[in-house]
């Protein structure tokens, strides 16, 4: 039971991440709109959205079917949820490439780089803080 309790908090941690970094893509977007035009903040959306949308993916894959106990089927679905996350983000940018006339290919990769950057981050304040956690039990 204590172990669910750990899966629902770490899930929710990682969808609290998944929307600061929304939040930080639609401030950077309405920013970019006041001070560079449509296609700017449109695209800042994009890059945001490419690489958000694959870690939403990635977390609800890894976290499906987190109650097992084998250490290797837990790894599976991580190796899984993460060729599954790289494959979305190709995909993605693709799309955008191929289908969004005008893009602002700075603005897109720029704001990619500052989210991918700030998750990094966010995840390693959860990384000391489940380490204080378990130090201190």
């Amino acid at each position: 039971m204590s172990g669910n309790r750990e899966i629902i908090k770490n899930r929710t941690a990682a969808f609290r991440l998944v929307y600061v970094l929304l939040i930080i893509t639609v401030v950077i977007a309405l920013l970019s709109y006041i001070y560079s035009g449509l296609v700017s903040a449109y695209s800042v959306l994009l890059g945001g959205a490419v690489y958000i949308l694959p870690n939403i993916y990635f977390i609800i894959c890894v976290f499906r079917d987190m109650d097992q106990e084998n250490p290797f089927a837990i790894a599976r679905l991580f190796y899984y949820g993460e060729t599954m996350k790289l494959l979305l983000t190709v995909v993605i940018f693709a799309l955008c490439f191929v289908l969004v006339k005008p893009l602002h290919v700075v603005s897109l990769f720029a704001t990619y780089i500052l989210i991918m950057t700030v998750n990094m981050a966010g995840l390693a304040s959860l990384s000391k803080n489940w380490t204080k956690r378990s130090n201190n039990n």
